[in-house]
């Protein structure tokens, strides 16, 4: 017995009622050019870069943060946070107050994210305080 096309459109819908739907924005971070040692032309940098991300996330903004690496580990100078904000413009404010942005180390996109669907597990410890999340 095939579904009809009445079927199909009930049976979309009832699936897209269950999506989250929740909206981030997601800052993807790029050099303007090839670096050949981003450690080194992004150093002097870095402890501001990590008091942003710091104080963006202590704000409850920043929803998850990282860097881009290939298999073998190797890092080009790039990234991508994912923060919440009230709308795009907030969003590009945020994006454009990173340090690595404002030193023209990187250039800063922004583009909304919808969180739909997926799962996290979070593992706490507490006799030895450590966690796992996956």
């Amino acid at each position: 017995m095939s579904e009809t096309g009445e079927d199909t459109k009930a049976e979309i819908g009832a699936l897209r009622r269950k999506l989250l739907r929740k909206q981030y924005y997601a800052i993807f971070m790029t050099p303007p050019e090839p670096m050949d040692d981003p450690i080194a032309a992004m150093g002097p940098t870095l402890k501001d870069h990590l008091r942003w991300l710091e104080d963006l996330e202590a704000r409850g903004v920043l929803f998850a943060s990282g860097p881009f690496r290939d298999e073998a580990g190797t890092w080009t100078g790039d990234g991508m946070a994912l923060v919440r904000a009230a709308s795009l413009a907030e969003a590009q404010a945020l994006a454009e107050s990173e340090p690595f942005h404002q030193a023209g180390l990187r250039r800063n996109e922004v583009r909304g994210w919808q969180l739909n669907e997926g799962s996290i597990t979070l593992t706490v410890r507490c006799m030895d305080g450590s966690f796992d999340l996956a």
